[in-house]
């Protein structure tokens, strides 16, 4: 008992150790088909979070490195850097030397200025001309001196060009005896071939101070661009040069600015000195001026002064008082300055300058507005009545309503009143309606025609122009007729019909009224008697009985194949067989087919198919230029022309309103779609076959059989058929040679017979007349539809796709079966 039980517990502990191996594979298999099914898919996944980890950790450090490394981050303004940025926009004369358009370069081509004064290392170029020639040059040495061969030494620093050319005059003369006297003939020209370099000294508010080699003909104005100009600290008015410890020159740059002045602007010397001292009073000054902003003033200063600086008032400006805000010791004050005191109101650092802007008012205009003949803005003056502004606007219309003017008036407390004036009497001695107007008054004149509500008839049917049209008065319903280009040849002139807006019956929305007539519709005169009334709606009705033909068309085993007019309503197969002349002994009655339009069929337009016509008139007439220039033709061409355009914009219209129906339809399917529905996405189709069968339609002409014939059918009657098609799900489609022997199956066969995704169950044929006939089932046998000449055997093929092998389920599957194989073993 002991070792049955020791037994069955070894044998427990084999099974637990079994299973536990199972599910060991089970799990590894698992993990390896996976791995192998989608480990692409899974690198990607471990690149993309890789990637987006990689992009966060930048975007961490780049937000911690711009808290530690400020040099990697860019640096805001303050707000003391956007106010000098501000301040130097608007400090005038600013842009002046930070203007790249402008540059205050020395012109160095320039002829040698008779006022420069020589210094050490000047080339000079010394001209001997006349009867005698020579040339000479020399470079002028550190002490002052040149030396000249043949002549001597010439002590000339310091002196001006023009003195060098006296001294050496004189002293070349002992040489040159030409050159002496009170009528030489030999002369000398002193000039310089290369400029010497100086050393200039930039001090105090000055954008880039510092000492510059400059060239010797530098003035003041090229050494300030050269170092940036004054800063907005630096003055513009009182910028110093000194030389040899002494000062030469004060220039004020506004005089330059604004005059146009540079007698102050010296030529520099080396070692000269400019300094730009801070500025003393800068005021500010806004509103309507030509240049606002601010500016530098000299003290004892005045407004007047400012007023030249800043280019006077603008256009817009009231002139008659300004207003300054001034810092006091403790507060701000404002003060009032009239323009009687610009000239006497001295102007202090930091004075805020206020130009106000007049009153976008007119203080003495009146208004007239409607049914004149130049309505507008005029002058008011003082005794003005209503028929003098009349008159002034050139007179009232004839359609002006004279009976109630309105005159608008604006009264002292901004509200306004109208009051009422009646002209219609031409009594210009009535001076109770012709009022005297005021500053601001309004006239308005008001059209008879404004007055009531635009009138309009419309015309449909058989006209040329439908359409809207203005009533006039008077206006019969022959007028509207011709209007609208008259009658076409299908209207009858006996079938006209008038809707009128109903007035006395509540009950009732519109009065018909029946015109009846026995003439055409170019001889109405009784027509002329019919008056129209405002909204009238006119209908000119077709001719009983009259219809536009249309035609069908019949092809292949006729005698006569083409196309038909059909002759009556109820024209059927039969009779276009017999009308095309009966069937040829080649006809396959069996394979006849019938295409038909079907609601998605897109129709040429009445518009079109005129125009269509009326192209070919033209061009049929245009063919010989001898007849299409004769006056007749002429004519006939441009009613072409205008009606082609006509017809044109009906085109065009018609095309609108389809396009918009589609746009609709299209928003239809969507919305169903978005309803879960099914959506077919496949273009709906314009024309569709129609299964007939010609064989019992020519036996028994007249049947239910025999369809009744449409505009645009297409009838066609193909010779005998040899063969049939076999496509779809199938291992070979083929067309293969008819076999009355042959069966559904059998022709199945000749194509390899069926393929693995075939749906046997959907297979259908189609036979030659289009139509469809589908395999029956009776519980456990099948019938299959005769095959014809020329049909088609089509085998559906199945798109539900069989799920794909999964190892995870063969595995479960197995183990299962192996645990229980061994249980049932064990047991």
């Amino acid at each position: 008992m002991k070792k049955n039980s020791g037994l069955k517990i070894v044998q427990l502990r084999n099974y637990i150790y079994l299973c536990f191996v199972i599910v060991f594979m089970f799990l590894i298999s698992s993990v390896n088909v996976k791995a192998q099914n989608s480990g692409e898919t899974n690198q990607r996944s471990v690149s993309d979070t890789q990637i987006v980890s990689y992009q966060k950790l930048k975007n961490d450090v780049r937000s911690n490195s711009g808290n530690a490394n400020n040099g990697n981050k860019i640096k805001e303004p303050t707000a003391e850097e956007l106010r000098v940025k501000e301040l130097e926009k608007k400090l005038f004369g600013y842009n002046i030397f930070h203007n790249k358009s402008v540059k205050f370069e020395p012109n160095l081509n320039m002829a040698t200025p008779k006022g420069y004064v020589i210094g050490p290392k000047d080339e000079l170029v010394l001209q001997v001309f006349g009867v005698a020639q020579n040339k000479y040059d020399v470079i002028v040495s550190n002490e002052g001196r040149i030396s000249i061969p043949d002549i001597g030494v010439a002590q000339i620093g310091g002196l001006t060009i023009e003195a060098v050319q006296s001294l050496l005059t004189q002293k070349m003369s002992i040489r040159y005896a030409g050159m002496r006297g009170s009528n030489p003939n030999t002369f000398l020209q002193v000039s310089l071939s290369n400029i010497r370099t100086i050393k200039v000294n930039m001090v105090g508010e000055i954008g880039l101070p510092g000492t510059y080699s400059l060239p010797s003909y530098i003035n003041v104005f090229n050494a300030l661009f050269a170092a940036g100009g004054p800063t907005i600290k630096g003055t513009f008015r009182a910028v110093q040069v000194y030389r040899n410890n002494r000062q030469v020159a004060e220039i004020d740059l506004y005089d330059y600015i604004v005059n146009g002045k540079i007698n102050q602007n010296i030529r520099l010397e080396d070692n000269d000195v400019i300094l730009v001292r801070p500025s003393s009073s800068i005021v500010e000054i806004v509103g309507e001026v030509r240049i606002a902003g601010f500016f530098e003033m000299k003290p004892k200063e005045t407004f007047k002064d400012l007023l030249k600086y800043v280019g006077g008032f603008s256009e817009n400006a009231y002139k008659e008082l300004v207003s300054i805000k001034r810092k006091g010791v403790t507060e701000n004050q404002v003060f009032d300055i009239f323009s009687s005191q610009f000239s006497n109101a001295i102007i202090y650092d930091g004075d805020v300058i206020s130009v106000s802007p007049i009153q976008d008012k007119i203080s003495n205009r009146v208004i007239i507005t409607g049914s004149v003949m130049r309505p507008g803005v005029f002058e008011w003056s003082k005794g003005l009545r209503i028929r003098d502004l009349i008159q002034k606007a050139g007179g009232y219309k004839g359609d002006a309503f004279l009976k109630n003017i309105l005159v608008y008036r604006t009264k002292f407390d901004l509200t306004q009143e109208v009051i009422n004036v009646d002209l219609s009497k031409n009594d210009l001695l009535d001076t109770v309606n012709n009022i005297l107007l005021n500053k601001e008054d309004a006239v308005s004149i008001k059209s008879v025609i404004d007055l009531r509500e635009e009138y309009y008839v419309q015309i449909s049917g058989e006209i040329n122009n439908i359409g809207t049209y203005p009533l006039l008065d008077s206006m019969s319903l022959y007028d509207l007729i011709l209007q609208a280009g008259g009658g076409k040849y299908s209207a009858s002139g006996s079938y006209i019909e008038i809707a009128r807006r109903s007035l006395s019956d509540p009950s009732k929305i519109a009065d018909i009224i029946p015109v009846n007539n026995k003439n055409s519709m170019l001889s109405l005169d009784s027509l002329k008697i019919v008056l129209l009334k405002p909204f009238d709606h006119v209908f000119i009705r077709s001719t009983p009985g009259y219809y536009t033909p249309y035609s069908v068309l019949v092809k292949g085993e006729v005698k006569l194949p083409g196309e038909y007019v059909v002759d009556k309503k109820e024209m059927r197969v039969s009779d276009l067989v017999k009308r095309a002349g009966g069937l040829t002994k080649f006809a396959y009655l069996d394979g006849s087919t019938l295409l038909r339009r079907t609601k998605s069929f897109i129709a040429k337009s009445e518009s079109e198919i005129e125009n269509q016509k009326l192209n070919s008139i033209k061009q049929n007439v245009n063919k010989d230029n001898l007849i299409a220039n004769i006056e007749t033709n002429k004519n006939l061409n441009k009613r072409i022309d205008n009606k082609i355009s006509e017809n044109e914009t009906s085109i065009e219209l018609e095309k609108k309103q389809k396009e918009d129906e589609l746009s609709k339809q299209i928003i239809i399917k969507d919305n169903a779609q978005l309803k879960g529905k099914k959506n077919n996405t496949e273009p709906e189709k314009e024309q569709e076959l129609v299964a007939i069968n010609l064989t019992k339609i020519m036996a028994e002409p007249g049947s239910s059989n025999d369809l009744i014939l449409k505009e645009g059918d297409v009838l066609e009657i193909p010779e005998l058929l040899e063969t049939v098609s076999i496509k779809g799900g199938v291992l070979f489609p083929v067309s293969v040679k008819f076999d009355d022997n042959l069966g559904f199956k059998d022709y199945i066969y000749r194509s390899g017979g069926y393929a693995s995704q075939a749906d046997k169950k959907r297979a259908y044929v189609i036979q030659a007349n289009g139509k469809v006939e589908v395999v029956k089932r009776y519980i456990l046998f099948k019938k299959y539809p005769k095959v014809l000449p020329g049909a088609q055997i089509f085998v559906p093929v199945n798109t539900v796709e069989k799920p794909p092998f999964s190892y995870e389920k063969g595995l479960a599957l197995l183990t299962s079966t192996l645990t229980l194989i061994f249980l049932l073993r064990t047991l």
